[in-house]
C-alpha cells in the first residue's frame, strides 16, 4: 500500500496542477527523484510492512517524524495508535506509561540520542513485545555513544537516512508544486503557478530548515498570494515589511528574510517587540533570526 502511495505521488511531478479541485495523494515527504530520497523511499516501501525496528537519521526539518507516521501507516499495527515518547523529556515514569499503551504495538521514540543514559536500561526493559522507530539528527557513532550498544541494537536494526534539501536541488522544483497543489486544496485556495523570479529565488535557497521550511513557504504564499501568480513577496515571512523593489530576485530566500528583518527594525528603531509583532515573529525567534544574520 505504501508503495502504491508513493508511487502515485510521484506520477504529480508529470500532472499539470491547473486546478486544486482534488488532493495530492500524500504531504510529499519521500516525493523526489535525487538519489538519497530514493534510497529511502525504497527503504521505507519494503521495511514499513514487517515488524523489524527502524532508526531514522536526519537533520531538522527533513521529516523525520513524518516518515515515522507513513510507515505506521503502512505497518501491521496501522490500527492500533501511534504512541510517541519524547526521549529528551521522558522519566521512569513516562517510559512505563508509554510503552504500556503501544503494547504489541508501535512506539515512535523521538530524539533517541537524548535519553537520559541513566534511563537506557529502563527503556531497554520496557520495549518487549513493541515495534519501535526511533528518530535521531546523529549518526550511527553518535547514537552509540550516546545511548550505548545495547539500546542501539534494539532500535537500529534498519536505517534510514533522510538527506538535507541543499543535498536535493533536484528536487526542490517538484516539492514546491506539489506544496503549493497540497495547501491550495487543503484551504481551498486558486492554485496559481510561481512566476520566473520566484523559481529562481527558490532553487537558490539553501533551505537550513530543510522539507519543513519549503512546505512552510508554500503554504505561505497559497494563502497570502493574491496576483495570477505566486510572486517572491509571497514566498517571505512577512510581504509587507519591506517595499517590493527592495527584494532582490537573484538572491536567496534567506538573504531576502534578512532584507525585511532589517527594514522592520529599522523602521521600529530597533525596538524587538514592535519589529516582531510586524513580521508575525516571536521576539525570542525574531532574536534567533537577528543573531543568524548578525544583526
Amino acid at each position: 500500500r505504501l508503495l502504491t502511495t508513493v508511487e502515485r505521488g510521484l506520477a504529480l511531478r508529470r500532472a499539470k496542477l491547473e486546478t486544486a479541485a482534488t488532493p495530492p495523494v500524500h504531504d510529499g515527504i519521500l516525493l523526489g527523484e535525487t538519489a538519497g530520497i530514493t534510497r529511502a523511499r525504497d527503504l521505507v516501501a519494503r521495511v514499513a510492512p514487517t515488524a523489524a525496528p527502524i532508526l531514522i537519521h536526519g537533520a531538522a526539518g527533513t521529516g523525520k517524524t513524518l516518515v515515522a507516521r507513513l510507515v505506521h501507516q503502512a505497518s501491521p499495527h496501522a490500527a492500533l495508535p501511534l504512541i510517541t515518547l519524547d526521549a529528551e523529556a521522558a522519566d521512569a515514569a513516562v517510559i512505563a506509561q508509554q510503552t504500556a499503551a503501544a503494547a504489541g504495538g508501535l512506539l515512535v521514540i523521538d530524539h533517541i540520542d537524548r535519553l537520559p543514559r541513566a534511563l537506557n536500561g529502563v527503556l531497554l526493559s520496557a520495549l518487549d513485545g513493541i515495534r519501535v522507530i526511533a528518530t535521531t539528527r546523529l549518526d550511527r557513532t553518535g547514537v552509540r555513544g550516546a545511548i550505548g550498544e545495547d539500546l542501539l541494537d534494539r532500535v537500529g536494526t534498519i536505517e534510514i537516512a533522510l538527506p538535507p534539501l541543499v543535498d536535493r536541488a533536484g528536487d526542490v522544483a517538484l516539492l514546491a508544486r506539489h506544496f503549493l497543489a497540497l495547501f491550495a486544496y487543503r484551504h481551498g485556495k486558486p492554485l496559481r503557478p510561481l512566476d520566473a523570479d520566484a523559481v529562481q529565488a527558490i532553487a537558490a535557497d539553501r533551505w537550513p530548515d530543510n522539507v519543513r521550511g519549503l512546505r512552510q513557504t508554500m503554504e505561505r504564499a497559497v494563502l497570502l498570494g493574491n496576483g495570477e501568480t505566486y510572486a517572491i513577496g509571497d514566498l517571505l515571512r512577512s510581504p509587507d515589511s519591506a517595499e517590493p523593489q527592495s527584494l532582490a530576485p537573484d538572491l536567496s530566500l534567506a538573504r531576502n528574510e534578512e532584507t525585511l528583518i532589517t527594514a522592520a527594525l529599522e523602521r521600529h528603531a530597533f525596538n524587538v517587540s514592535r519589529a516582531a509583532a510586524q513580521l508575525g515573529l516571536t521576539r525570542a525567534a525574531l532574536y534567533r533570526r537577528m543573531a543568524r544574520y548578525g544583526l
